[in-house]
């Protein structure tokens, strides 16, 4: 989708631009036309450019405009970041004279000054007040993926300042889409939608399907691109406060292997990716997305350079099938890099894909889900992020997903974090010598056949003079703790309902385990059975270094005869 947005910039030279009334091409060429209505002969200075991802118009991820502006044109353009190669910013005089920009999913691009295409941009508009220009005022433009669709494609924007008129008095900006009224952009909060133009003239919001892939000649690696460093002769230099290169507001593929960008390829730090709400980020079989580590970020002193991959609440990544086992589909956070998962955000995995979280790379998860059958892998030191995301809803493991805790690696959980698991495939697995260290109060909850298989793994507080909830075992599975160590855990592992008298029963073993208690606080017990069977409980211990100890030791209730073995 797109947004205009206005900027004016005192470092820089402005070629005045007079567009004539009777500018028949760039009138019937333009999809986007900004007008200077001044009453008080008032010149003003526009501009405007990117804030979200763009798409070309033929709904590629590539600043490459696929109908770039042509000789004899006398003003030229090769992208769409609504620039020409001799500017960036355009000054319109008074007396209803205009400038026009081409969307890029039109042909007919003569005489227009730049161009747009599908995405966010944001316009902002200056007057000139001798010796300065001043602010006016600013807006941003969406133009879906489904633009123009059943829906006129022209957008006026008008500058007035007559004392009383057409959306108030006084210096303002009006707009209105063919056929429909003119009004003040206050009207609409700023923001101006392809979409949804005036009573009459609605339709819903089309996401699309954008791609980014080798097609069209398209070599492009990097996500985000950046219009300052990707739009060749029409890049200038960096222009501050311009954020939102990462932002997807329309579906996206990905069907090359691609990275995020180093310090020295863009201009600001952090980097961050959104994938907004409603929006989808798909990665095609067996391509790889890595989320790299920037060189930069061991350098004292220079700031933030990582990326911050946010899933927006009802935002999806999706990880298509991988060829095999030697051929995955990949998401790679390298050291230092952030995944935040909001409220009600999802990662689907499918067989044969892997996200994976190296050594130094943050995980917050507030309400996400994570599903399918592939993997979510912690390789390396995952330390915690309490990101404060607010959100009622468990963190949910299901659909066969697997959380894989590698071979000397830990995890990190913030305060009050609870991960649910569901379903009798997806599964909890810890390797040889792994950890999980939990935030205060934060527990593991499996249901519904969801397993937990754990071998030499450490289960503790992050502080070792706090507590956490514990782990609860619910409904019929097959569980297996052998050899590890479970510390500060208020209330243990509890056992509920793995027993069905008319059906298979599961299996519970925990066995040479370890409860320690290095806190002040007394713990209730090691081990808690009710309604279960097949429970093995097996040459475990108890150790206590802290002030307090335990309440009881293993409790097994309303059990049938024989279903909790302890030994």
């Amino acid at each position: 989708m797109k947004t205009l947005i206005l900027v004016s910039l005192l470092c820089f030279s402005v070629t005045v631009l007079i567009a004539q009334n009777d500018s028949l091409d760039m009138l019937h060429n333009s999809e986007l036309l900004i007008y200077n209505n001044s009453t008080n002969s008032q010149r003003i200075r526009v501009r405007v450019y990117p804030v979200s991802m763009v798409f070309n118009g033929v709904y590629d991820y590539r600043l490459n405009a696929d109908q770039p502006s042509e000789p004899p044109n006398s003003i030229l353009y090769n992208f769409i970041n609504a620039r020409n190669t001799s500017e960036f910013q355009f000054e319109i005089i008074s007396g209803g004279n205009f400038i026009g920009f081409n969307h890029d999913v039109d042909f007919g691009n003569t005489s227009t000054v730049g161009c747009v295409g599908f995405g966010m941009y944001k316009l902002e508009v200056h007057k000139w007040s001798n010796p300065n220009w001043l602010f006016v005022d600013t807006c941003i433009i969406d133009f879906d993926a489904g633009f123009p669709g059943s829906l006129p494609n022209d957008l006026h924007i008008k500058y007035r300042d007559n004392t009383s008129g057409i959306g108030g008095s006084g210096p303002r900006l009006t707009f209105y889409w063919d056929n429909c009224a003119e009004q003040n952009i206050t009207s609409v909060s700023k923001y101006i939608k392809a979409w949804n133009q005036c009573s009459g003239q609605i339709r819903e919001k089309e996401y699309g399907e954008m791609i980014y892939s080798t097609n069209n000649g398209n070599s492009y690696t990097k996500l985000p691109q950046d219009y300052r460093i990707d739009c060749g002769t029409e890049n200038f230099p960096d222009l501050p406060g311009q954020w939102g290169t990462g932002v997807l507001t329309l579906n996206l593929t990905i069907d090359k292997n691609i990275t995020t960008r180093y310090e020295e390829e863009r201009f600001e730090a952090p980097s961050n990716i959104v994938i907004s709400p409603e929006c989808t980020l798909k990665i095609n079989p067996s391509k790889i997305f890595r989320v790299k580590k920037d060189p930069w970020i061991e350098q004292p002193g220079l700031g933030d350079y990582f990326t911050r991959f946010y899933l927006k609440p009802y935002s999806v990544v999706k990880l298509e099938q991988g060829n095999g086992s030697n051929d995955l589909t990949k998401l790679i956070f390298e050291n230092s890099n952030w995944l935040i998962l909001e409220c009600d955000s999802k990662i689907l995995l499918s067989n044969y894909s892997v996200l994976e979280m190296q050594t130094g790379s943050k995980l917050c998860m507030r309400g996400g889900t994570v599903s399918g059958q592939g993997q979510f892998n912690i390789s390396g030191f995952v330390p915690r992020l309490q990101c404060l995301v607010p959100c009622v809803e468990d963190n949910i493991f299901e659909d066969s997903a697997k959380l894989v805790i590698d071979t000397n690696s830990v995890l990190e959980l913030p305060d009050s974090t609870f991960i649910r698991f569901k379903g009798s495939e997806t599964k909890l697995i810890c390797k040889e010598n792994s950890e999980i260290k939990f935030g205060k109060g934060s527990k593991l909850i499996f249901e519904d056949g969801a397993r937990i298989l754990a071998n030499g793994c450490r289960f503790t507080s992050y502080d070792s003079t706090d507590i956490w909830d514990g782990i609860y075992l619910s409904g019929i599975a097959y569980d297996t703790l052998k050899n590890c160590t479970f510390q500060n855990a208020v209330n243990g592992i509890n056992i509920t309902d793995n027993f069905d008298p008319f059906g298979s029963p599961g299996a519970v073993e925990i066995s040479n385990c370890t409860f320690k208690n290095s806190s002040s606080t007394e713990l209730l017990n090691y081990v808690y059975v009710n309604n279960s069977y097949n429970v093995l409980v097996k040459g475990c211990n108890s150790v206590k270094t802290g002030s307090a100890g335990f309440t009881s030791g293993i409790i097994a209730e309303y059990c049938p005869a024989g279903g909790v073995v302890i030994c």
